[in-house]
């Protein structure tokens, strides 16, 4: 047996295998479609929790500070609740 022939064999293996793979994968799509709107609303909304969100609070503390819109010696009642916030996306994104 040479190299080419043994190269050919475990190419041809390899396509056999994702041929399978991709057939297990599309019956269970068919048998479970709620999950795959799941999955396709989960992680675009992932994403944009992951990627969007947090620089926009980012940018609503500096406003509140810059502009000072915010009650001094009160830190709950002027940043609290968007650090809060914050924080809450930030460990989500996190995956907990």
């Amino acid at each position: 047996m040479t190299q080419q022939h043994t190269a050919a064999k475990q190419k041809q293996a390899g396509a056999t295998s994702a041929r399978l793979v991709m057939r297990y994968y599309w019956r269970h799509l068919r048998r479970y479609p709620l999950y795959v709107a799941g999955l396709l609303m989960a992680v675009p909304a992932a994403s944009i929790m992951n990627a969007f969100v947090p620089p926009l609070i980012i940018a609503s503390i500096i406003q509140k500070l810059t502009l000072h819109q915010y009650t001094e010696g009160a830190f709950l009642g002027g940043l609290g609740s968007i650090v809060g916030l914050y924080a809450f996306v930030a460990i989500f994104s996190l995956g907990f």
